[in-house]
């Protein structure tokens, strides 16, 4: 990751679009295949999205939890008779006495909850998707919804004073957004190389992304040898401009980047996407952060009418990948960015 001299404001977060993708070639002159039906059309409002969710007593239910399974204080877990790895999730004050508390050196000291940098904070990230900087997922008997996870970080950050106590957490359910006009494809249906795989998520598009957990900091997109790849095959009607958005989700600096190109074009250092999810779901156009020519640019691919090739390749784990939006609409962005 590197990072930025400037803001970025292609990706903010939003919903996803409910689409399902059920071919391996795209193209601009059928949308309905993609798009169930629809072409963006002027006018056309953003549903609305409901009231917000509440969320459940996360002191209670979770962190200072006794009961299985999703309790974090269960008796040989967190509690304070059992301390597992240092850790007492039972005893009051919880915030206060992990607020930049390092833990152990197992998990290479890495803040409890890190005041400057919650996201990053030990006791979030052993709890969302990974990966994990010591052990396994927590807790043992269960997985969080992303929903939960994101009630834990509305907790700490009523707890440090980041925001005010009682207004509800964003509902983090799948609204419908609207129509489009371009190519969408669900990540998973893009043609697949290993290690790259597809995962669950409840709030991610279709209730699955794609990701490469697994693996060292990819410096070569030409490299062969065990570098996952997602290809996508597409065609458009005529010659000109088109930009590509991702849907996409980063939980950690360090693994918040692939490398993009379309047909034989240049590698594109598609970087920082942390620092736009800070582990929620963005749209991000894709932008080249290159170190060597410190550009940070959405990339705009001049293409001709017929077929093309867009290809994401693997460069840190865990970057992960819900959709891609394909489009000549220069004035298009996904709805809500």
């Amino acid at each position: 990751m590197r990072m930025r001299s400037a803001p970025y404001r292609a990706g903010v977060p939003c919903g996803l679009l409910p689409l399902l993708f059920s071919g391996c070639l795209g193209s601009l002159e059928d949308p309905d295949r993609f798009l169930g039906g629809s072409s963006r059309d002027a006018g056309v409002s953003v549903p609305d999205l409901g009231t917000p969710a509440s969320c459940p007593d996360v002191l209670t239910n979770i962190l200072a939890g006794t009961q299985a399974p999703r309790g974090c204080a269960q008796t040989n877990c967190h509690s304070s008779a059992a301390n597992a790895m240092g850790l007492d999730l039972e005893t009051a004050n919880i915030i206060d006495r992990l607020s930049d508390t390092p833990s152990s050196t197992q998990c290479g000291s890495v803040p409890l909850i890190d005041s400057d940098n919650i996201p990053n904070s030990l006791l979030l990230t052993k709890l969302g998707p990974g990966p994990y900087r010591c052990g396994e997922q927590m807790p043992t008997g269960a997985v969080l919804t992303d929903f939960e996870v994101s009630c834990v970080t509305r907790y700490i950050e009523e707890g440090l004073g980041e925001v005010d106590a009682g207004v509800p957490a964003p509902d983090v359910g799948v609204p419908d957004l609207g129509p489009i006009d371009g190519i969408a494809v669900e990540a998973e249906a893009m043609t697949l190389t290993s290690p790259f795989r597809t995962q669950t998520a409840a709030n991610a598009s279709s209730g699955m992304f794609i990701t490469q957990p697994l693996g060292v900091i990819n410096p070569d997109p030409t490299a062969t040898n065990g570098i996952g790849r997602a290809v996508f095959d597409f065609t458009v009607p005529n010659a000109g401009p088109a930009r590509v958005f991702g849907r996409v989700r980063a939980t950690i600096p360090d693994g918040d980047s692939f490398w993009v190109r379309v047909d034989d074009g240049p590698y594109l250092q598609w970087n920082d996407l942390f620092f736009l999810s800070s582990g929620n779901w963005v749209w991000d156009a894709v932008h080249d952060t290159r170190i060597d020519n410190g550009t940070d640019a959405v990339e705009v691919f001049s293409l001709t009418a017929g077929a093309h090739r867009l290809e994401i390749v693997f460069r840190e784990a865990n970057a992960q990948l819900d959709q891609i939006i394909i489009t000549q609409d220069a004035s298009f962005t996904p709805p809500g960015s």
